[in-house]
């Protein structure tokens, strides 16, 4: 009796030593719980009188009233140029030429109107093959030139179209600017068939003129087209270049300027 009593008590305990008798750790201290905020907290930075959030608001003001501003100054540049080109452009050397037939060269259209007056230059506008495309300007010497080519070419026919003759908006060419005064004058754009006695009647005005040197190829011996002129003085230069300017040449504007260096 008392064996089985002990027997039973084994069989009712036997389980108990595979079990822990200490407390196990509780799940939840190793589980990282996120902190929960109020309601109230995030309405509070949502509906936030700070300066900070509204510092955005105020910087996009200055913003918007900048372009507002910059609006109505550009459409006054548009209608400022828009009007510019609608006035007819006032009266000046470099004509425009347009409807130009597309095998027409700068030397066909030169040759055209150097019968109306000197011609500096003539541009003839190309696409970037290098084919016309069918307009230019040409500048002449005077603006009493120009208007002889506007008037006898503006709705003719050249070259078989006819073709419009304007003065231009702009001059093509402008005089750079020229060297620091000296006693020693360039002449440029000399006429290659200018003989000595041509060179004299260019000169005849002109006075204290100390030495004419006239640039001529070693090898052929005819003239390069330019020469040095020097003066007894700078002033002299200067007086000189004044004159010279109303010279044409066998036509052709002398290119003047005043020469670097002095022989003496």
């Amino acid at each position: 009796h008392c064996f089985r009593a002990a027997c039973r008590l084994l069989s009712s305990t036997a389980p108990a030593p595979l079990r822990s008798t200490r407390a196990l750790p509780s799940i939840h201290s190793r589980l990282a719980v996120p902190v929960r905020i109020s309601q109230p907290t995030l309405q509070s930075r949502w509906n936030s009188t700070d300066s900070a959030s509204q510092r955005p608001a105020q910087q996009e003001q200055p913003r918007e009233q900048e372009q507002e501003q910059e609006a109505p100054d550009a459409e006054k540049q548009v209608e400022a140029r828009r009007r510019r080109l609608q006035e007819p452009p006032t009266p000046k050397e470099t004509v425009f030429i347009g409807n130009v037939f597309y095998d027409v060269t700068r030397e066909d259209l030169k040759k055209a109107m150097e019968k109306y007056g000197v011609v500096e230059k003539v541009v003839l506008v190309l696409d970037n093959r290098g084919i016309s495309k069918g307009y230019g300007y040409v500048q002449f010497d005077s603006i009493d030139a120009a208007q002889r080519a506007v008037d006898a070419l503006n709705m003719r026919l050249f070259e078989g179209r006819r073709v419009t003759v304007q003065f231009a908006q702009n001059n093509v060419y402008h005089r750079r600017q020229l060297n620091a005064p000296t006693r020693t004058l360039y002449i440029g754009n000399l006429p290659f068939e200018m003989t000595d006695r041509d060179l004299n009647e260019l000169f005849k005005d002109v006075q204290n003129v100390v030495d004419i040197r006239v640039a001529v190829d070693r090898r052929t011996g005819q003239a390069r087209g330019f020469a040095h002129a020097e003066f007894v003085s700078t002033s002299s230069a200067k007086a000189a270049m004044a004159i010279l300017e109303n010279k044409l040449p066998y036509g052709r504007r002398l290119r003047l300027d005043y020469s670097k260096a002095t022989s003496r």
